[in-house]
């Protein structure tokens, strides 16, 4: 991706555009989706701050959860066991490589929807592909308390 910017009233030069993409719980699985996959051709994206965004929708606790419809709503229109492709390809953790961004992360001991697992599974995802990580769990905490 490029900006213009205007270095005088009759040239413009192009720019590369580099940033961070910051986003919490849903939209914390958002910002790693765009990181790790759908940035792949340009590589804009630097850094993935994620804060108790959901990073692997395949994991067994997300079909026996006692509200399955939060998860079956991102992927949809099938349930894990019936189209495990699609959660694969929604889960931002098959999308790390060794060229993902840097990424810090944020999660909390007590979340009863994204649990510590997804932190842990992550951060080892990460490591073994070489990227730079920083993940903070907050112990006895949730996602809507811990940064009071």
């Amino acid at each position: 991706m490029d900006i213009y910017l205007p270095s005088n009233d009759t040239t413009r030069v192009s720019k590369p555009v580099t940033f961070a993409i910051f986003g919490a719980s849903s939209g914390g699985h958002l910002a790693a989706m765009y990181g790790y996959a759908w940035d792949k051709s340009t590589r804009s994206v630097k850094i993935v701050v994620n804060i108790v965004g959901p990073t692997d929708l395949t994991v067994p606790a997300y079909e026996n959860h006692p509200e399955p419809e939060r998860f079956f709503n991102c992927v949809g229109p099938c349930l894990h066991a019936e189209c495990p492709e699609m959660y694969e390809r929604a889960s931002p953790i098959y999308h790390v490589d060794a060229d993902s961004p840097r990424t810090i992360g944020f999660f909390g001991t007590l979340d009863f929807l994204i649990l510590p697992s997804q932190m842990y599974s992550l951060q080892a995802k990460l490591v073994e592909a070489g990227v730079v990580n920083k993940f903070t769990l907050y112990p006895g905490e949730h996602w809507d308390n811990w940064w009071d």
